[in-house]
């Protein structure tokens, strides 16, 4: 009771000063800038050079500003972006000025994997609704990276889109060309669109940001600061159309009674994406393989808990933004528990992966303010060399149903997910036969986005037989078989269920933010056939107030506390 009361007393503490309209080192909300997008019949030659009519002829973006160390002061530098668009593709010229180009700062690296260089960014919020869009990276070097945002601010780096970029450095600065299919761009169908835009540039040597329109760090937000892009007509949603094939070769070394044998597997699989229309797109893979993607990194676990590995694989990337709400779904749907591998797996001959028979998946929007997500996947019985299954026949499903209010700064949704398994005699005793959750999730922001409330809840349920079960609870998850366990370990029990809770309260914008959240997990919370847990019968609070400087001291260009 006393956490509880905690919580409730810091809560009526914050409601006085969210009463105020924002925070007085926040400014007001502007209207948003605006730029112009002209249509062009014949597209310009992506080599990093603007000296193409198309290019002179095209609405100049100027104007940028610092954002850091400063918040809209001065640049150092100009910086000027341009923007045209034929039926396929958007096209954007960025030159980056500089009085001293040797000292550009241009490292190369691999495809996603940022440096300490200068680099050019562009954000598009196609839908624009101020939640979603995708970030496109470059350096001098033409090392591209980008990312898919979701929830306004939250980045996710594992999004890899297909566009094309030309940069180059010059007597002036450097200059970053891009070429974006429409392809990769999820907007409604209208004759006319407006996007949410906007132009970074990172000067690494002075360590200075600069945007346009201004960005504004004691906003915790992102999308929904990009300005609006605009006169860009006749699109439509185009026919989008996405093949993926792979083969995989595997030639694995094994010793038998006459000697050593060299089997060679030649596996092959493709992942399919189709456009539904300008604002759903559905993806197909039939029978994908962890070789497609680099593999996990090696990790010795002395530990009795599981360890979480990020996703890589094509399919299960393709919109997986929208299945993650800030905290509670990334832990009720683990991707990577599809194709895992096998439970049973006794020996190193055993497959190390279970083979995905198919899936498919629906992800976009289907009203104004409502998005959808479904997901589903079968996997085949694995059977060990001893001629047992080490892994049944398995059908994992998900959904996800998200609808925004006041342009997003309300937000409610729903989320259930699904497993069954086919079990046979021997893995009847040792794995569960079925689970399922339901979430339902949201908050809601108000005195200019400058607060938020936010919670969900949760139910999750296990079944299978009493053997399942009991190793379930004497798992390292849960150890009801202790003495001084609140839950009474049951030999007999068929199925277990658990609920998880959470409220909280934050101030998102300021030089002074803090926070408190409460959170509840029951003992009888089992979601690892589909997520991935490992704390439950837990009830925590956490809280934290934080308080950074926006503009440089004499002594410091950015100074935080927590």
């Amino acid at each position: 009771m006393s956490l509880i009361r905690t919580c409730c007393a810091l809560a009526l503490l914050a409601l006085p000063l969210s009463a105020r309209a924002s925070d007085p080192e926040t400014p007001p909300k502007a209207a948003p800038a605006s730029a112009l997008a002209m249509r062009i019949d014949r597209p310009p030659v992506l080599d990093g050079r603007d000296d193409e009519a198309v290019w002179q002829a095209a609405p100049l973006i100027d104007g940028f500003r610092q954002f850091a160390p400063a918040e809209d002061a001065p640049t150092a530098f100009r910086t000027t972006a341009r923007v045209v668009y034929d039926a396929k593709n958007m096209y954007v010229f960025v030159r980056a000025y500089d009085p001293h180009p040797d000292s550009i700062v241009s490292l190369l690296s691999r495809r996603d994997v940022r440096t300490n260089s200068d680099q050019i960014k562009i954000l598009f919020d196609a839908y624009h609704d101020g939640r979603t869009g995708v970030e496109l990276i470059v350096n001098p070097a033409g090392v591209q990276r980008d990312a898919a945002m979701h929830s306004d601010n939250v980045e996710d780096m594992s999004w890899d889109g297909v566009w094309d970029v030309s940069a180059r450095i010059d007597s002036l600065g450097w200059t970053a060309e891009f070429k974006v299919p429409f392809s990769q761009l999820r907007f409604n169908a209208a004759d006319e669109h407006t996007f949410g835009f906007g132009v970074w540039r990172d000067i690494t040597r002075i360590s200075q940001r600069d945007s346009w329109p201004v960005f504004r760090g004691s906003r915790s937000t992102l999308v929904s600061q990009l300005g609006t892009l605009t006169g860009i007509r006749g699109i439509g949603g185009g026919h989008r159309v996405e093949l993926l094939p792979y083969t995989v070769t595997k030639n694995v070394t094994q010793r038998s009674a006459t000697g050593w044998n060299h089997p060679q597997k030649i596996t092959a699989g493709a992942d399919l994406k189709v456009g539904l229309g300008s604002a759903l797109t559905a993806t197909a893979t039939v029978n994908p393989d962890f070789g497609q993607v680099e593999a996990d990194p090696a990790l010795l676990n002395l530990s009795a808990f599981e360890v979480r590995f990020d996703e890589r694989r094509p399919f299960f990337l393709e919109g997986n933004a929208l299945f993650r709400c800030s905290g509670p779904c990334e832990g009720l749907f683990y991707t990577r528990r599809v194709g895992r591998t096998p439970q049973l797996r006794t020996s190193a001959a055993d497959p190390a992966f279970t083979t995905i028979l198919g899936a498919a998946k629906v992800t976009g929007r289907i009203g104004k303010g409502v998005s959808i997500g479904i997901s589903e996947a079968v996997t085949r019985r694995e059977v060990g060399i001893s001629g047992n299954t080490i892994e049944p026949q398995t059908n994992y499903f998900a959904a996800r149903m998200v609808k925004e209010m006041r342009g997003g700064s309300s937000q409610v949704g729903i989320m259930v997910t699904d497993t069954r398994r086919t079990l046979d005699s021997l893995t009847r005793p040792l794995l569960r036969s079925d689970a399922s959750v339901l979430l339902v999730q949201g908050f809601h922001r108000f005195a200019g986005n400058t607060y938020e409330i936010s919670g969900y809840s949760g139910q999750v349920g296990v079944n299978g037989s009493q053997q399942a079960i009991a190793a379930t609870q004497r798992s390292s998850v849960h150890f009801w078989q202790r003495p001084d366990h609140e839950k009474q370990y049951d030999p007999t029990r068929t199925s277990m269920n658990g609920g998880v809770y959470s409220l909280g309260l934050q101030k998102l914008a300021g030089s002074l933010r803090y926070s408190t959240n409460m959170r509840y997990a029951g003992a009888g919370m089992e979601a690892n056939d589909i997520g991935f847990v490992i704390l439950v019968n837990d009830m925590s609070m956490r809280n934290s107030i934080t308080r950074q400087t926006l503009r440089p001291t004499r002594r410091f260009r950015r100074l935080s506390g927590t």
